[in-house]
Parts: C-alpha cells; structure tokens; sequence
C-alpha cells in the first residue's frame, strides 16, 4: 500500500521532463510513487519507446499508456484531436488510478513540480473521510458541447454571474456552477478515487483546457465530500509572469510552468527557501460545514452537504523576498 499515488499528464516528446521527476521522486518510493501518463498510441512507436528507455524510463513500472483518442473520430465541429487527446488522458488516469493502491490519490502535469516534505505533512493533516483537494474554482457548463463557461475564481463570484451583469444572461442558461480543482496539483482519498472511476468516462465532445472542470463536475454527484482550498497555500504557484515571461519563483510548495532546467534548479532552490519562512501551522486545517458559511450554496445543483476546509494559518505573500536569483 503507497501513501500517495499521483499521476502526471505527459507531453508524450518530453523524454526529459519524465526522466528529471523520476530523479527528484524516486527517493521516496514506495510511499510516493509518480504514474506517467501517455497516450498508447504511442506505445506501439517502437523508436519512442527506445527514447523513453534511454532517459531512464522503467515504462512497465511507472508508465501508464491509456487509450488514445481517434483521430478520426475526435476532428469535429469544434473539437480538435487535440484537445480531446490532452483530456482523454486524464480520464484515463482516473479510471485506472487504483492499479495502485494507495491512501490518497493525485494528478499533476509533467511541467508542474511540488515539494515533498510539505505536501506529506499537508496528507497527514487532511480530514478523515472523504477529500476533494487543491485550488479551487468554479465553473459552468453547456451540456450540449461540454464547454466550460461563467468562470469564477470564488463561490460568492460564481453565483453572482449567474444573476448579475452582462453574463447573467448567458450564464443562467448554463448547467452549475460546480467547483473544480486545478490540475497542476489534485488530491483525492482512495474513496473519492474509486466513486469517480466510473463516472470518468471519456466523451469526443471533452476538450483540453476543461478536463479539470469535468472531473470537478463528476465529483458533483458526490453527496457527503470535503473540498478542501489550498489556494491559500498555493495561489502562487506559476513560476514565470502571464506576458512579460518575468523569472517570479515560488513560494509554496507547488511550482508551475516549470520547463526548463534552469528553471528546475531555480525552483529546487526556492522550495529550500519556502520550508524555512513557512509557518509552524501552515498546513493544518479547519473545516466547517459549507452551506453554514455560505448560505448562497443552496443556488449550486451541488455540494449542499459538503464540508468546506482552509488553511488555518493562510500563506504569508512573500513572493518579493522568496525569488531566487532575481526578477528576468
């Protein structure tokens, strides 16, 4: 039995991105143990294959190839092969996930790095039961095309938009507003896992930039669940500035957009820097029943038994200080 289990969405070409997470993972298996994630169409390329193995790939430990998307099949009105490709991926991975048993389950990106250390003591301090985890959003969604819509970074914003303003008209109209947790870093409890396995089912119509909303609006069937934010804790988890390409570093322990070596090295140094500004309690938890703290819950079709938690010491902004070697 692992502790936690997660996998990571690959870029099928990155040979190197799996083989640098193999190197900066591997210390902690079996308690922690990365699943790559790959489309198997690309299992039946033998010269992939030969690149994988050369960067250091076990690909019959620690590789999981899920059904591709058809091509023919997915080149649609609107939906490019893709698009569906990049979510069918995560489908797969949540079908598949109990392969390995584990505690708690997780998916991330092959682009996305985090922390060992605190993310073991943030596991131990989860509630018992059953555990939704990560950033949250909110979202809404056209049931005829399965586009994402009336996105809202807060649940007060995404009942608003459904009522309020220029949206209001469009949004009313939409299936929702579910949350849904962001994909760089997911965390569910073997429960969670094993209530969403079957109801990850692919569909041609799923696209690329929603499948982290899909999964959220699955776990909307869930009756008794507890979602728990961590965007107090990682709310900064890009490493580089939207337009500018602006060096920010991190300081949490998630980093994203993390493609470069440079860039690995900067991060590794800047969790380093983190662990010793982070609150004794920063990872511990409260939680209290949700439509006790938010009353507007009742208009979501969801979620109306759920528990809500945060961090009960919510992470410092210490982004200024934490930058490793300077603004680029």
């Amino acid at each position: 039995m692992h502790l936690f289990v997660f996998g990571v969405v690959c870029n099928e070409r990155r040979h190197e991105w799996r083989a640098r997470l193999r190197a900066l993972y591997g210390p902690r298996a079996p308690e922690v143990l990365p699943i790559f994630v790959i489309s198997d169409e690309h299992e039946r390329n033998a010269k992939w294959q030969q690149r994988e193995l050369t960067a250091g790939a076990k690909t019959s430990d620690d590789v999981l190839f899920v059904p591709a998307a058809n091509k023919a099949a997915m080149i649609e009105k609107h939906h490019a092969y893709r698009e569906a490709h990049c979510a069918h991926k995560t489908m797969g991975w949540w079908q598949m996930a109990s392969r390995w048993p584990s505690v708690w389950y997780g998916k991330t990106d092959d682009d996305a790095v985090f922390d060992l250390p605190p993310l073991l003591d943030l596991l131990s301090r989860l509630p018992s039961g059953p555990v939704y985890g990560g950033i949250v959003h909110y979202s809404s969604v056209n049931t005829t095309n399965l586009e994402g819509g009336c996105f809202s970074s807060g649940a007060y914003g995404a009942v608003r938009k459904r009522y309020v303003g220029r949206e209001a008209k469009v949004c009313s109209q939409l299936a929702g507003p579910f949350p849904y947790v962001e994909g760089p870093l997911e965390i569910l409890s073997s429960d969670v896992q094993r209530f969403l396995a079957p109801r990850a089912l692919v569909d041609p119509r799923q696209r690329c930039h929603y499948e982290d909303f899909y999964i959220g609006m699955y776990l909307a069937e869930h009756p008794e669940l507890s979602l728990v934010n961590l965007d107090g804790l990682l709310g900064h988890k890009d490493v580089w500035q939207s337009g500018t390409g602006r060096w920010l570093g991190t300081d949490g322990f998630l980093a994203h957009w993390v493609r470069t070596d440079e860039a690995f090295r900067r991060v590794s140094d800047g969790f380093a820097r983190a662990r010793q500004l982070r609150h004794p309690d920063a990872m511990a938890m409260r939680c209290g029943r949700w439509a006790d703290s938010f009353e507007a819950l009742y208009q979501f079709p969801c979620c109306h038994n759920w528990t809500i938690c945060e961090p009960l010491t919510p992470h410092l902004r210490t982004r200024q200080r934490l930058v490793v070697g300077g603004a680029t």
